[in-house]
């Protein structure tokens, strides 16, 4: 979608070559992949799969506390991936099935 959405736009892909470029870059590679994902799976495999409130909304819950404390405007792109964050959970929500009721003992 970025390559698109580049071509679309014009806009060449860019490497800069400085340290203020690069080592965010690692930063954000080590602790925001790698840690964030690690421990992310291994709360997962404490807590199970199961779906909860906050993980369904994560996404859009740190767009509206941007929008609230830091004054994020919100662009088209940005409306586009929250109807897509809404609509992955509707589907979702959608697919799951009510659990099955008990079978009745005694008859």
């Amino acid at each position: 979608m970025l390559v698109v959405y580049a071509l679309v736009r014009g806009k060449p892909f860019l490497f800069e070559m400085s340290q203020g470029y690069i080592l965010p870059l690692i930063y954000l590679t080590i602790f925001g992949s790698f840690v964030g994902y690690g421990t992310y799976f291994a709360l997962l495999g404490r807590i199970g799969p199961e779906p909860t409130p906050i993980r369904r909304y994560s996404q859009a819950l740190a767009l509206g506390v941007s929008t609230a404390l830091e004054g994020l405007t919100w662009r088209a792109e940005m409306l586009v991936g929250a109807s897509l964050i809404f609509g992955g959970n509707v589907a979702i929500l959608l697919k799951q099935k009510p659990p099955s009721p008990s079978p009745r003992q005694g008859n």
